[in-house]
């Protein structure tokens, strides 16, 4: 019973001295009243900012998780509204920043993208996700500057994209996805060298991406390794026995190794996994081409347009098809319809100019060897077209300026040897002539070495 009471006494004792203590402090205070009323009133605001503020995180995180749910439901209005919420509620949140810039690359909107990947790298001069997402957004702007055929945009961005994935890798070394993604703009530069030591660099993080061989793949394939390109596509199938744009890529390479059936034997898988992927058709097309069998990959050429009705590639391989089964008035409608797509896609007008040189119809041919020159004038065959063209005009001069542009591009252009040797012999410098035919033959073009045995040559 003591024992009770002295805590209670104790218990009182204590509350008196705080009773006394803060009478003792208000009355010594008395003068400076006012100034203490403002004091209180300024901890207690102080106090509700504070409190405001806790909330106003704990919400915007709420809205950034709520963003992000939303996000990988595909309900991407949604989520743009949660992420908009959780910016105004914490303007310094870069990962809400990061997140909606996410958004507008998906959407296309890759300048809106940047603004966002540029917010919260200012927020943090170390985001590496940051960097990295920027240099996607660069990268699709790149892309999307090739499809209007502004090369110098694109390679702006390209350029742009790589600096940012650097920057990421800088960050963080084993950063795989910025490896891949710097491999990617390499490789749209024409660098696939470059572009295959960074997909290396990305399987050796992780060797179970089966994007990574798949883009690889392309790389190889671009560079005309198209057995190593194989190598790669079929590992990526070996991850994921469904990837259809891997079947469809080594598709590619067998047809580039001359291998039809194996070709057409993963354009079937594709079309299997996808009815409507548009470019397994084309490829599976192209393959029938090859093999002569025009009536089949016209169809398979209809069906890709069908699918996709501004498939320029589809209606010039359809023409191509048209023109060899000596359907040409088809062919010229399907490059004429091509060029209406695509003002510069040089291969219609190349395809073209090719009917109508068999047409003997040689000025349209020259105008369409003209554009295409003017599109790209390393283009030799275009050269070599108008070469012939001018021959056939009676230009000799003319035509061997062609040829002699052709052999520069190309040193070992048989054709453009025996058509300047052709055009030579025209104009009775035989002596050229035959030393033309002979480096033709040398080159290995069997019609002129028989012709020149014929002729004691």
């Amino acid at each position: 019973m003591k024992k009770i009471l002295l805590v209670l006494l104790i218990s009182s004792f204590s509350i008196i001295c705080n009773s006394f203590s803060v009478k003792a402090e208000v009355k010594t205070s008395n003068k400076n009243k006012d100034t203490l009323i403002k004091d209180y009133k300024k901890v207690q605001e102080v106090k509700k900012i504070e409190s405001k503020k806790t909330e106003e995180m704990y919400n915007a995180n709420q809205c950034f998780e709520k963003a992000i749910a939303e996000y990988t439901k595909g309900e991407y209005d949604i989520a743009i509204t949660y992420f908009n919420k959780a910016i105004k509620l914490d303007p310094n949140y870069k990962q809400a920043y990061n997140g909606r810039g996410t958004f507008y690359n998906n959407k296309g909107e890759y300048d809106k993208a940047i603004q966002d990947y540029n917010k919260a790298i200012k927020l943090d001069p170390n985001y590496s996700e940051a960097y990295n997402n920027r240099g996607i957004s660069y990268g699709k702007k790149g892309e999307s500057n090739i499809v209007i055929q502004d090369l110098k945009k694109a390679t702006q961005d390209f350029n742009k994209a790589i600096q940012d994935y650097t920057k990421a890798i800088e960050l963080d070394p084993n950063y795989t996805y910025a490896y891949y993604n710097r491999g990617i703009s390499y490789d749209k530069k024409g660098k696939y060298n470059i572009a295959i030591q960074d997909y290396t660099k990305a399987i050796e993080l992780d060797p179970n991406y089966k994007m990574t061989y798949n883009s690889r793949g392309i790389s190889y394939n671009n560079k005309g390794e198209y057995d190593k390109a194989i190598q790669d596509y079929t590992k990526a199938i070996e991850l994921d026995p469904n990837y259809k744009e891997a079947y469809n890529g080594r598709g590619i390479s067998y047809n580039n190794k001359w291998q039809y059936d194996r070709a057409i034997q993963d354009f079937n898988k594709v079309i299997e996994l996808d009815p409507n992927y548009s470019e397994a058709y084309n490829g599976r097309g192209i393959s029938y081409d090859d093999k002569g069998q025009y009536d089949k990959a016209i169809q398979d050429y209809t069906k890709a347009i069908e699918l996709d009705p501004n498939y320029k590639e589809a209606y010039n391989n359809r023409g191509i098809s048209y023109n060899n089964k000596g359907e040409y008035d088809k062919a010229i409608q399907d490059y004429n319809k091509v060029i209406e797509l695509d003002p510069n896609f040089k291969e219609a007008y190349y395809n073209r100019g090719y009917y109508y040189y068999t047409k003997k119809e040689y000025d349209k041919a020259i105008q369409d060897y003209n554009k295409v020159i003017e599109l790209d004038p390393n283009f030799k065959e275009a050269y070599n077209g108008r070469g012939m063209s001018y021959n056939n005009k009676g230009e000799y001069d003319k035509a061997i300026q062609d040829f002699n542009k052709v052999i520069e591009l190309d040193p070992n252009f048989k054709d453009a040897y025996n058509n300047r040797g052709n055009s030579y012999g025209l104009k009775g410098e035989y002596d050229k002539a035959i030393q033309d035919l002979k480096k033709a033959c040398s080159l290995g073009l069997d019609s002129t070495c028989k012709w020149l045995k014929t002729k004691g040559y």
